[in-house]
């Protein structure tokens, strides 16, 4: 389809269809308004049926080998969407992303989306660190055998600093023997902070301070039954470890379990799932003729989009509870940008020599525009111009319009999804690290040593393959999609199903957390390969059964198109290994972002060397075949670390441009003799100073050793606020 913007319109009373462009916007009848008439990009076309043909039937598939050799990634780009039409500049977007990426005005209780992703594109605090292993539906911290302790023998809850001894989270008398005793065994993970227990009642407006951790959102607190010390609150921990979003552009779908769509449809991280499931799902457009309709964009390629809004609205990560995106909107659009945090002069997007120019304000506090003043710049008028307010209108048939209201919210306030969701993706889309010793071709005698072990002996490319070193990553194939499906042997030898990049390897059982097992929040599989079983396809995936390592028997008697079977086959009996599988990360920058796994149970890529030479630590019909034990010696282990260390860059680990930042306050566990008056405990806050393009100076840059201990100790040395 090109650049073409295909706009599609389905009736009110509809249910959601699939559309058919690249980009593509889906649309219901519109609500007469009087609006300016320059509105970007040409006029809207509309397509009566929008049932007419799927995306899988356009494309067939990447033209990527199975086998991808490792290789630098320097002149290699991302997947994503075009964006003619939506983006107007891109450099604008870009600038108004990083802001919003990094401003503590965004979460209910001052949390950051940089607030779990400030080190490396991770998260490497030591202090109230810890859940239970909610996903394990256990709300009891510490051992498993029921004692209420970590394995250093400290008593287990909120706000414990992690210690050393604490690490690996099962803990094995021979670490090289998965079989030998079992010394300590916990499902707890260790994770992020976010918000803390509370309901949603407005926004407040707060005078302006430096530093700040003053809440901008009136909330309602409540003590959470779990994340609690003697009923005083602390904050809640997510369920599984922060993954770096540096490089997270190159992945297909994002977060641990995949539920982060390749579909952003500008309102959510479920791609066209959200809008078939809510029929309030909508934006606001305005149409040439003044009038404003309800419509989805269809951007494919664009995960990190729909993985960015996700944690707007958990009452987990960075809201309370019941808060909607309007509100975000309602409060954000009015602020300057990052009114509250230092920005440093020669920020690569914000400072002096930036794409857009000097934007720093006089006072060096935040930037002299405002984020409504920000997206203007950067998008099309159809997405903000329309005059008045507007709220939903639902008919006796479920279905939902739109009126005019007073009280209700602009069509700014009501796009900020798209806004955010597009905006941080585009300043994400800036974070690639390609310039590490690896891609320099500059290892040392026992780094190349660690490469051949990591191609050969240490099986470690069977998932960790390509320039990204993950099968879950791909780079840039204009109008093809990757092998999402595959067939193959498990570790007992028997064929499966599963989705290509997410493995079981042996982390925890399979019955703890599902992973790309599991379910959307309607029900709907996550996995495409169990989707493509079941027959009903809530995603857009292609699967060529031609190209699976283990063809069915008689597969080329039918072909390789639109994913045909011999007719002896029954999909249904297929077997599927996607239950505890998880996405295979990039392993660039490794050694900057600890712990390790899902789970976070492990602290040094020491210990990550361990768990794979034993072949896992649980064992399940449905492991990878790789995960098996390795019989590799001391110095071989120790010669992958030091492969893993070369892929470190030195851009990333001293926060040189474009990985340079603003001002951050980093809660670092809780005071714990400190009350609020609404009975949560206060924070312990740490101030991350701000940098311009040049980064740190060396002295300051954390240790590329693979280890959390090092990591939090530079941590330990930013000042207390």
């Amino acid at each position: 389809m090109g650049n073409a913007l295909v706009h599609r319109a389905f009736s009110s009373s509809a249910k959601l269809l699939a559309a058919t462009a690249m980009i593509a916007l889906w649309s219901i009848p519109s609500a007469a308004q009087t609006a300016p008439t320059d509105l970007g990009a040409g006029e809207i076309e509309i397509i009566d049926d929008i049932e007419e043909t799927e995306p899988e039937d356009e494309v067939i598939d990447a033209a990527e080998p199975d086998e991808r050799p490792l290789e630098s990634l320097k002149g290699k780009a991302p997947p994503l969407p075009d964006l003619t039409g939506i983006i107007k500049n891109k450099s604008w977007a870009q600038a108004a992303g990083k802001a919003l990426f990094w401003d503590q005005q965004l979460g209910s209780d001052t949390v950051a989306c940089a607030s779990c992703h400030f080190r490396a594109g991770a998260d490497p605090r030591v202090t109230n660190q810890l859940n239970p292993g909610l996903n394990a539906g256990d709300k009891t911290f510490g051992s498993s055998a029921g004692t209420g302790l970590m394995a250093s023998g400290q008593p287990a809850g909120p706000n414990i600093t992690l210690k050393p001894e604490d690490f690996p989270f099962r803990k094995l008398l021979n670490p090289n023997n998965a079989k030998s005793q079992v010394l300590f065994d916990t499902n707890d993970v260790s994770a992020s902070p976010g918000t803390y227990a509370g309901d949603y009642i407005g926004t407040i407006e707060r005078p302006k301070q430096r530093p700040r951790a003053t809440n901008t959102d009136r909330c309602k607190m409540t003590t959470d039954e779990v994340f609690n010390i003697a009923g005083h609150g602390t904050r809640k921990v997510e369920p599984r470890n922060t993954p770096s979003v540096i490089n997270s552009v190159f992945y297909h779908r994002n977060f641990w379990d995949g539920r982060a769509n390749n579909l952003f449809s500008g309102v959510g991280v479920f791609g066209r799932r959200d809008i078939r499931n809510d029929p309030a799902a909508r934006l606001l457009v305005l149409k040439p003729d003044g009038s404003v309709a309800l419509q989805n964009v269809r951007l494919d390629n664009a995960s990190t989009a729909s993985q960015a809004v996700g944690p707007l609205l958990s009452d987990f990560e960075m809201s309370c509870t019941s808060r909607a995106f309007a509100d975000i909107g309602r409060k954000m659009m009015a602020q300057q940008a990052l009114k509250l945090q230092a920005v440093h002069v020669e920020d690569s997007l914000f400072g002096v020599g930036s794409p857009i120019g000097d934007i720093v304000s006089a006072s060096r506090i935040g930037l002299k525009y405002t984020y409504a003043d920000m997206i203007r710049q950067s998008f099309a008028k159809r997405f903000w111009a329309a005059p008045g307010r507007y709220k939903f209108v639902t008919d006796a048939d479920g279905s939902v319009g739109l009126a005019n209201d007073p009280a209700g919210y602009t069509q700014m306030e009501l796009n900020f999804p798209l806004f955010f969701g597009l905006s941080v993706m585009l300043y994400e889309a800036t974070l690639i690290s390609d310039d590490s010793p690896f891609d320099r071709g500059q290892l040392t005698a026992l780094q190349k040593r660690g490469k051949e072990l990591f191609e050969g002996k240490g099986k470690c490319i069977a998932c960790h393959d390509g320039p990204l070193f993950s099968k879950a990553a791909h780079v840039s194939h204009d109008g093809k999609q990757p092998k999402l499906v595959e067939r193959m042997a498990m570790g007992d030898g028997k064929t499966s199903l599963y989705d290509n990049g997410f493995y079981n390897i042996g982390v925890r059982p399979v019955q703890e957390d599902l992973g790309v097992g599991g379910t959307d929040p309607w029900g709907a599989p996550l996995s495409f390969s169990k989707q493509w079983v079941l027959g009903r396809k809530a995603d857009s995936f292609l699967v060529d059964p031609c190209s699976f390592d283990v063809p069915f028997p008689g597969q080329e008697t039918v072909g390789c198109s639109g994913g045909a079977v011999p007719s002896g086959i029954n999909l249904r009996d297929e077997r599927l290994a996607v239950n505890g599988a998880f996405k295979t990360p990039t392993l660039r920058n490794i050694a900057l972002t600890p712990p390790y796994f899902h789970n976070g149970g492990q602290a040094t890529l020491q210990q990550v060397m361990s768990f794979y030479n034993r072949g896992g630590d649980f064992s399940s019909p449905t492991k990878s075949p790789d995960i098996t034990q390795l019989g590799l010696t001391a110095g071989e282990q120790d010669a992958l670390v030091a492969f893993m260390q070369s892929l470190t860059d030195e851009r990333v680990r001293c926060s040189r441009a474009p990985f340079d930042h603003p001002e951050l306050l980093i809660p670092d566990g809780h005071k714990a003799d400190t009350v609020k008056k609404d009975g949560r405990l206060a924070d312990r806050l740490r101030v991350l100073n701000a940098t311009g393009a040049a980064g740190y100076p060396a002295n300051r840059c954390p240790d590329n050793t693979g280890n959390l201990f090092d990591m939090a100790r530079n941590i330990n040395g930013f000042p207390i606020k």
